[in-house]
């Protein structure tokens, strides 16, 4: 029971801590940051790469739309 007690003092004190303004912007610029840089730099090909599928099977779309009312 003390070991639970001593575990959440220590995470109020942290908490308490990041939610200081100076912590706060140091933590964003240090760690939110980086991570967000990261995990875009690898999902943006995937993402690229999804649109491009989707722009030709619309235009593909379009294009069938378009044979189907010539005739």
């Amino acid at each position: 029971m003390w070991l639970h007690k001593i575990s959440q003092e220590v995470i109020e004190k942290i908490l308490d801590e990041i939610q200081q303004p100076h912590n706060k912007k140091k933590f964003q610029v240090h760690v939110l940051d980086p991570i967000i840089q990261y995990a875009l730099g690898r999902l943006f090909p995937y993402i690229l790469v999804t649109s491009i599928v989707f722009l030709l099977t619309f235009m593909l779309a379009i294009a069938i739309f378009v044979l189907i009312m010539n005739k």
